[in-house]
């Protein structure tokens, strides 16, 4: 009886055969990469078995085929089929019931070329008897296992946006047009990639370097072999000539230093690939652009009259030629410019002005004048107004007249020589529809014109104190009278004593002393007396 039981359990064990619990497959070595076709894996693979199933041992034992896939399974599709041709000493591997053994160092390749990471994160690994195994033996369990793989795709470790010429851009412009190349240095170790339609391009305005501050992301339009361009791992690659139409609406130089281009992936292309990048900055690159607003060449004031005099209030008619650099930024609006007039010191308009001597106007917002949309602005010092400029170039403000408002430059209590410069600001005004950068020629915000008014003191004659035919004659800075001969004193107001009288009898020089009837006479020949009536000798 004891014999009889002893043989069924070992015909019940025979019947179980080798029992296989788990197949786990471990890489030891090795990743694969997109587009390549000979990804080699070093790997060894546990066979862990059921106590109560059987062991085996000999030669040509196991088979074993590898596969990729998208679960950690294996169930599913199965992709790329690697039969892993065993030798001798890995096929005969023995293992015993209730142990863990391991097939080492099976060597597998994985093909690349038409699948990507995301599609087949997992490789498995499918346990087989060999085609001849000795002995033969019954395998049964669960045959296949998986682990991920370290799959890498494209990997960008460095972009640069280069320009042949620093970029310009003009501000509050649709019409703005940069050539650039964009420069790609991928990982040695990462993906390749090679076929049609594989990149897209995208611009934008940024105000820092690190594309922060960022504004809509617009993208470039480029040809077929722009976006054509293959990309071998460690292999820096360029996508050149690249024409970008740049808005800068509505953004004011302000409001942006940086242009920024950025590396993409193109939904649409050929082959499916994975893009990736080293770190958050290596797809994008910025460049610091030049901005330019609009832009006053020359402001060219007139003045009517001609000329003004101190001592007076001086009523004055204004207007002014502004000329812009055809390059620079156009605007069309509301309230756009303030203009204002003040005399100064220096020749530049940074010197002193002299209180008292500006132009003058009552404090009133002026209403529209639709001719040109412009608007005057005025305040207790200083006259301004605003003007539409609407295209580059050469422009004629339409004529103002201050005195209309009224205006006047005040010198009733001043010289000309303390008024040497009479100037005009052009600005931007602060309330301005839309807003805009003014700038002249060197960049300055601050655009002031002066010149010399020619300006005439009153003459110290001009109200002719002088009397009885005196003439009036200025000296220094007064006047002296030459008086007629029947006239003395200080404004020839005296009746000359001596004249067409014989004060003197004849006998010395009658000189007046500027009182009336008041004279002396310096006698000759020996006379004396107070009128030289005393003959030599008496």
């Amino acid at each position: 009886m004891v014999e009889y039981l002893n043989r069924q359990v070992r015909l019940s064990r025979s019947v179980s055969g080798v029992n296989v619990l788990s197949v786990s497959p471990v890489i030891q070595s090795g990743f694969v990469r997109e587009g390549f076709f000979l990804n080699a894996l070093n790997l060894d693979v546990a066979v862990r078995t059921d106590g109560n199933g059987d062991s085996v041992s000999g030669t040509g034992l196991w088979g074993l085929e590898f596969f990729l896939s998208d679960r950690d399974d294996g169930s599913g599709a199965r992709y790329d089929f690697l039969t892993s041709g065993l030798n001798s000493i890995q096929a005969s591997t023995a293992i015993a019931a209730g142990s863990t053994e391991s097939i080492t160092g099976v060597f597998s390749t994985v093909d690349l070329r038409t699948l990507t990471c995301p599609q087949v994160p997992y490789i498995c690994a499918e346990l087989s008897k060999g085609n001849n195994p000795n002995p033969d033996f019954l395998l049964t369990g669960s045959l296949v296992g998986c682990t991920a793989i370290d799959c890498r795709g494209v990997v960008i470790v460095d972009s640069q946006l280069q320009f042949s010429s620093p970029p310009v851009l003009v501000e509050r412009s649709s019409v703005n047009s940069l050539t650039f190349d964009f420069l790609l240095t991928s990982d040695t170790t990462g993906g390749s990639v090679m076929g049609d339609d594989l990149w897209n391009l995208v611009w934008y305005l940024s105000t820092e370097p690190d594309d922060t501050g960022m504004t809509q992301v617009i993208p470039v339009s480029l040809t077929s072999q722009q976006s054509g361009l293959d990309l071998v791992a460690g292999t820096p690659g360029t996508i050149r000539s690249v024409n970008a139409q740049i808005s800068t609406l509505p953004l004011t130089c302000s409001e942006f230093g940086y242009i920024c281009v950025r590396l993409e992936k193109n939904p649409s292309a050929s082959i499916d690939f994975t893009l990736s990048a080293s770190n958050d900055q290596a797809l994008s690159d910025c460049q610091q652009v030049t901005c330019r607003g609009v832009e006053v060449t020359n402001l060219r004031p007139s003045y009517s009259p001609e000329q003004i005099r101190s001592g007076q209030n001086n009523f004055l008619m204004f207007s002014l030629d502004v000329f812009t650099n055809s390059g620079g930024a156009s605007v069309s609006g509301t309230d756009l410019w303030m203009v204002e007039v003040f005399t100064n010191t220096n020749s530049n308009g940074d010197g002193t002005s002299l209180d008292g001597f500006s132009i003058k106007t009552s404090f009133t917002y002026c209403s529209f004048l639709y001719i040109e949309l412009f608007v005057i602005f005025c305040s207790i010092n200083h006259c301004y107004h605003t003007n539409r400029l609407s295209e580059p170039g050469y422009h004629r403000w339409h004529h103002i007249d201050l005195k209309q408002h009224p205006s006047n430059l005040d010198l009733t209590s001043a010289t000309c020589s303390e008024i040497p410069f009479i100037c005009v600001r052009l600005s931007r005004n602060q309330f301005s529809n839309p807003d805009f950068t003014l700038v002249d020629s060197n960049g300055d915000q601050d655009i002031v014109q002066c010149q010399q008014y020619p300006c005439e003191d009153p003459s110290p004659c001009e109200n002719n104190f002088c009397q009885n035919g005196a003439t009036c004659v200025v000296q220094n800075d007064g006047f002296t009278c030459i008086c007629t001969n029947a006239f003395v004193g200080q404004f020839c107001g005296t009746v000359n004593p001596c004249f067409q009288t014989n004060a003197c009898n004849g006998n010395g020089l009658c000189t007046p002393l500027g009182l009336p009837g008041l004279l002396v006479c310096t006698c000759t020949n020996g006379f004396t007396g107070v009128n030289c009536q005393v003959p030599p000798g008496k």
